[in-house]
């Protein structure tokens, strides 16, 4: 069975925890997971960022590892796709090593980003 999770993602909000309020996305920024477990980050201006991704959809909320193939960053997440809309909480900063737990956003961690996407 495919994953949901898979396609075309256009961002269109994020959590800003320092002011705690969701705002439009600061970015023209697209995630595509493709069905060979690689990824592409399209945003405006910027060259593209690519690498592989794994899911884990044995555990709740479901996981996601994403390694940067320029930089060999590891971020770990969690994501949720509801309907159109995928909800992806997770960060690449190296003493983030857990994953997050929840999409609750009053649990404030500023290592972690929370967005919002809209399939495209």
């Amino acid at each position: 069975m495919r994953p949901a999770v898979l396609g075309e993602w256009k961002a269109i909000r994020d959590y800003d925890f320092f002011h705690e309020e969701w705002r439009p996305a600061r970015e023209d920024v697209t995630l595509v997971l493709l069905s060979d477990g690689h990824y592409r980050i399209v945003k405006s201006g910027a060259k593209d960022k690519t690498g592989t991704f794994t899911l884990d959809g044995t555990v709740e909320p479901q996981r996601i590892v994403l390694t940067d193939d320029g930089d060999g960053k590891v971020a770990r997440g969690i994501y949720k796709v509801e309907g159109r809309k995928l909800t992806m909480k997770a960060s690449d900063k190296p003493d983030a090593t857990e994953f997050p737990t929840s999409f609750d956003p009053s649990d404030d961690d500023a290592r972690l980003d929370l967005i919002e996407f809209q399939r495209k």
